[in-house]
């Protein structure tokens, strides 16, 4: 190209951000200030692309879950040396699913229906094939062989692990896959508020919101949950063994309607947030006007868009 700057007048090299910037200021130009509102825009008539960051939430969070999975059975893969095709196989998988539902139409929700499917539906099947792999993977982290059955639950976020809940001992393995140590609350759903945490005394039997009991796609019977906050080492894992016990039944159950009403309020220098049993937020005063806003319902709404008449627009 710049052999040619007789023809083309055009000098190319290479450049920074910074010098880029500076050749700007030193051109001392008045650039234009744009306040217009660049979304949301339309490719024809009644088609608006809007929902670019609250479309389809489900897969979102999926995808990022996802990522997190991947990153995780990554590193346990070679921390265990696993060399053989099939492991390799088995992880790359994950990673082409990962790589589809990066594209610009996937994460970003602005997809047909049939393709987020699609989307969901590989990385449910990779990730099933990746947690097949865990009970080798750890048989080889912690040196010996596992008898228990392993499960992964993905479906935490609506308070169900079909698996566990009707064990009477339940063994929790954490993974911390940052290179820094993480403090994270566990919840666990339980069908009885009758377990209790071996490793620590500091834990709380909650009960689910009704809210999240009558969830559509939710099939658990769970009522409770056993919370409890975990801190794992980087790079590392933690064990924590929950037994059911009747005789503990009592204790734990005093326990909890003790937390509830104890921890009924938060607040800070601006608000103070005052909740019900059930956990619905009632009220909300402003400290600094000591005005109260009572909080009379909850509720998830949508929209539903137009189905419009895409004739014209051709």
């Amino acid at each position: 190209m710049n052999q040619r700057q007789n023809i083309t007048n055009v000098n190319v090299f290479y450049s920074t951000p910074s010098c880029y910037l500076y050749s700007l200021y030193k051109a001392n130009e008045k650039w234009p200030v744009m306040k217009d509102d660049f979304l949301p825009y339309a490719s024809r008539e009644h088609t608006y692309w809007t929902g670019f960051y609250t479309s389809r939430p489900a897969l979102k969070r999926f995808v990022r879950t996802s990522s997190n999975f991947l990153q995780s059975i990554r590193q346990l893969v070679s921390f265990t040396n696993l060399n053989d095709n099939q492991t390799k196989s088995t992880v790359n998988s994950l990673e082409r699913a990962m790589g589809v539902a990066q594209h610009h139409d996937a994460v970003s929700g602005t997809e047909n229906q049939h393709v987020a499917n699609d989307y969901s539906k590989r990385l449910a099947s990779a990730t099933i094939d990746c947690v097949n792999l865990l009970p080798k993977v750890l048989s080889g982290i912690l040196n010996v062989s596992l008898t228990n059955p392993l499960f992964y639950c993905p479906l935490l976020n609506i308070s169900e692990c079909l698996p566990i809940e009707n064990s009477k001992n339940i063994q929790v393995i954490i993974y911390n896959p940052l290179a820094s140590k993480v403090s994270s609350w566990i919840r666990v759903p339980l069908l009885t508020n009758d377990y209790v945490l071996m490793e620590t005394k500091e834990f709380d039997i909650v009960p689910i919101e009704a809210s999240t009991k009558i969830i559509p796609e939710r099939k658990s019977n769970a009522n409770y949950e056993l919370v409890f906050n975990a801190d794992l080492p980087a790079l590392g894992f933690k064990i924590y063994n929950l037994r059911k016990s009747s005789t503990l039944k009592k204790l734990v159950k005093k326990k909890e309607n003790q937390q509830v009403k104890d921890d009924k309020s938060f607040e800070n220098e601006f608000l103070k947030l005052t909740f019900d049993e059930s956990g619905n937020l009632i009220m909300v005063r402003n400290k600094k006007s000591q005005l109260d806003l009572t909080v009379y319902s909850q509720n998830y709404c949508y929209y539903k868009s137009r189905v419009g008449d895409n004739k014209r627009g051709k």
